[in-house]
C-alpha cells in the first residue's frame, strides 16, 4: 500500500470584478451563518445599508431562517468543489469573514 497526500482541487484563478459608479458594491459572506459567525452583526449592516449603494449574498446558509424583510439574499448549502464556480457566477467584488470567534 502507497500513501500519497490528495491531490487539491484546481481553483479558479480570483478575478474580481470592478465596481462602477452607477453600481452597488456586492459583498458576499461565505459558509453557514450563525450567530457565533456574526449572524447578527450581518444582519443589522445588511438592514441598515442603502441597497442602492450595497447589497449582501450569503453563499451558505443560516439558522435560524433569515427575516424575509432582510436586504440579506441566501442561495443556501453547497458542496465545497462549486465554491469556485459559485463565486465566479455571483462576482462578489468583496469577501466578508464576520466571525466573531476564531475558527
Amino acid at each position: 500500500i502507497t500513501l500519497a497526500p490528495p491531490t487539491p482541487p484546481k481553483l479558479a484563478e480570483p478575478r474580481p470584478p470592478r465596481l462602477t459608479v452607477h453600481e452597488p458594491l456586492h459583498v458576499v459572506i461565505v459558509g453557514e451563518l450563525y450567530a457565533q459567525k456574526g449572524r447578527e452583526v450581518v444582519l443589522e449592516v445588511a438592514e441598515n445599508s442603502d441597497f442602492r449603494l450595497v447589497r449582501f449574498t450569503l453563499v451558505g446558509l443560516t439558522s435560524p431562517p433569515l427575516p424575509n424583510h432582510t436586504q440579506l439574499l441566501e442561495t443556501g448549502q453547497y458542496e465545497e468543489s462549486e465554491l469556485s464556480t459559485l463565486l465566479n457566477k455571483i462576482q462578489p467584488h468583496i469577501i466578508w469573514l464576520p466571525s466573531l470567534v476564531a475558527e
